[in-house]
């Protein structure tokens, strides 16, 4: 049997009440050489006989299951298989327009690039108001030396190199060589490691205008606010690793990239803590406090003191630095707001 160019792999877990749409949208792609790998992550709803189904009728999908062990593992689990020239990772509960994967192939084929990232159109789903839509897309950028990566690196979009792995699409044989994985004992945030690693071996980086991933944002799970006891240290661990990462890289000594990131993982960080019901005031401010005695804090404080940044990193910037605890609290609970109003 000739391998497929494209191994699609498509991790599940409960995904019960959106899995059809993603799987449809595969069948539905007007590029025809892939296959599907459906890894069933210890699913308890009916997410495994719906897999069945499809490998029933489509001798192009494939299906695995195993207890389950998390996101990471599914991923990797789902590579262990896979025979595409190139791979791509899909969310059980996202899915793509008819002609995504064969414009990402053609582009993949075309330029040789090590590194691809497309644009993504994010969906905000509610239960009793409209749906709110997003399009993240950026000019075509082709960047084949350290010196247009060191250049690029300081404008808005480049951020995106790190974050998300179903917008970009890997060639299999360099993931394999580079014994490029998902690390396994993460369970948040496990897409910046793996693309810090890719990026690690690229030598060139392609962002392409494309829009055709959607991103889906339920609300349900959103308001859960998930609190982590190691959120904090994992995002200052995040911080470094880009740092050092850029640093031998591409000798780029103050990451303007990790400061911004780090900066709203912070708030990101503090609005998960607000909105628990496990924290009452004085012990959200313990956090806010404890945040800002980090040196990563302070650090990047620094670096964007001395850069002009995008109006969103600088307004981060602006608040923290300010180290007023209860001024930060009123923040996050504006910018909750606000997301609220804009329908995010």
């Amino acid at each position: 049997m000739d391998c497929p160019k494209l191994s699609i792999i498509l991790p599940i877990y409960n995904g019960e009440n959106f899995l059809t749409q993603a799987i449809e949208s595969v069948l539905k792609s007007t590029l025809h050489s892939w296959e599907l790998i459906l890894v069933n992550d210890g699913s308890t709803d009916m997410s495994e006989k719906i897999c069945k189904e499809y490998c029933r009728k489509e001798n192009r999908i494939h299906y695995i299951s195993q207890d389950n062990l998390g996101l990471s593992a599914a991923r990797n689990t789902g590579f262990s298989i896979a025979r595409g020239t190139y791979v791509v990772y899909l969310d059980a509960d996202d899915y793509v327009e008819r002609d995504y994967y064969e414009q990402l192939v053609s582009e993949a084929e075309k330029e040789q690039a090590d590194f691809i990232v497309t644009g993504f159109t994010r969906e905000f789903i509610h239960d009793r108001r409209n749906n709110h839509i997003t399009k993240t897309r950026w000019d075509r950028h082709f960047l084949q030396s350290a010196d247009e990566i060191r250049a690029e690196s300081q404008k808005l979009y480049f951020y995106n190199v790190y974050i998300h792995v179903w917008n970009k699409i890997y060639k299999r044989k360099k993931l394999i060589e580079n014994n490029i994985r998902f690390d396994e004992n993460i369970r948040y945030g496990e897409d910046v490691p793996y693309n810090i690693q890719a990026l690690t071996t690229a030598e060139s980086i392609l962002f392409l205008e494309l829009s055709g991933y959607h991103y889906i944002c339920h609300n349900i799970a959103r308001l859960t606010n998930r609190w982590n006891e190691n959120l904090l240290n994992y995002n200052c661990e995040i911080y470094k690793r880009i740092r050092l990462h850029e640093y031998i890289k591409w000798q780029i000594l103050d990451s303007k990239v990790a400061a911004g990131m780090y900066l709203r993982s912070c708030f990101l960080a503090w609005e998960k803590a607000t909105y628990n019901q496990k924290f009452d005031y004085p012990a959200r401010n313990k956090i806010i406090r404890q945040t800002l005695l980090f040196e990563e804090t302070k650090e990047a404080i620094e670096v964007l003191t001395k850069y002009k940044v995008n109006i969103e990193f600088e307004i981060y910037y602006g608040i923290i630095k300010t180290k007023n605890v209860n001024l930060i609290y009123i923040s996050v609970i504006m910018r909750k707001f606000f997301k609220h109003l804009l329908g995010r």
